[in-house]
């Protein structure tokens, strides 16, 4: 078999937009997952408040 050649060729410009999507990704993923458990977010809240008094 042959060797393969993509059609395309991987750039610095095409790694920095893909790491700047998948580090958007990572945000808009980290904040949804706080939104779906406010109970996460509410406890850990009383957590830091209550250790900060001690």
């Amino acid at each position: 078999m042959g060797e393969y050649t993509p059609p395309f060729i991987i750039t610095n410009e095409i790694l920095s937009y893909v790491s700047s999507i998948s580090e958007k990704v990572g945000r808009i993923l980290a904040i949804s997952n706080l939104e779906s458990k406010p109970h996460l977010r509410r406890n850990n809240r009383i957590k830091s408040i209550h250790s900060s008094f001690c």
